[in-house]
């Protein structure tokens, strides 16, 4: 079973079937809206490539994914890219041993304020971080100690464009 919480805004419809991969409707557990969150549940089979999942959702605003079922991941590849109003995103422990690439991961995110990467663990296969964090204007601080690992190959533009970056922790 997966469980999504997500915060929308009240302007915009959200429509979860943008996710992709897109769990079927079938498969949908039970869908609760209340105060403009929304929390889903599905079964599903694990998922391997989270690439764009929640790329181009304007009305995205918050997301938990602290009980996404992770260790099979392989790629992140621009996974909330184009999120233009997210402001908050939320690991929890979320295991990324598998996970080879996060470029543009969060790129375009212009109104992320905080990301918790306090408990994200195992980043051994992480080769590409290609401008992760381009264009996040109202990133502050991050900490990023969670990801250790001499590994990297492509970390060009990690912060481009993040104008309001003042502290990182690595």
């Amino acid at each position: 079973k997966i469980t999504l919480t997500v915060t929308i805004d009240g302007t915009e419809n959200f429509i979860f079937l943008k996710l992709n991969p897109r769990p079927k409707m079938t498969s949908i557990l039970s869908y609760k809206a209340e105060n403009q969150k929304i929390v889903f549940e599905w079964d599903s089979e694990p998922y391997y490539n989270c690439s764009h999942m929640f790329a181009n959702l304007p009305a995205l605003i918050e997301i938990d994914l602290s009980e996404f079922n992770s260790k099979y991941i392989s790629d992140m590849n621009c996974m909330f890219c184009n999120c233009t109003n997210l402001t908050y995103v939320n690991f929890g422990k979320f295991n990324a041993s598998l996970v080879e690439s996060m470029e543009n991961m969060f790129y375009n995110c212009e109104k992320l304020t905080s990301i918790n990467f306090d408990e994200f663990y195992d980043v051994s296969s992480l080769i590409n971080m290609y401008n992760m964090f381009g264009n996040c204007l109202k990133l502050k601080t991050l900490n990023l100690s969670s990801f250790n690992n001499n590994n990297y190959i492509n970390g060009d533009y990690l912060f481009s464009n993040c104008i309001e970056l003042t502290y990182i922790n690595f």
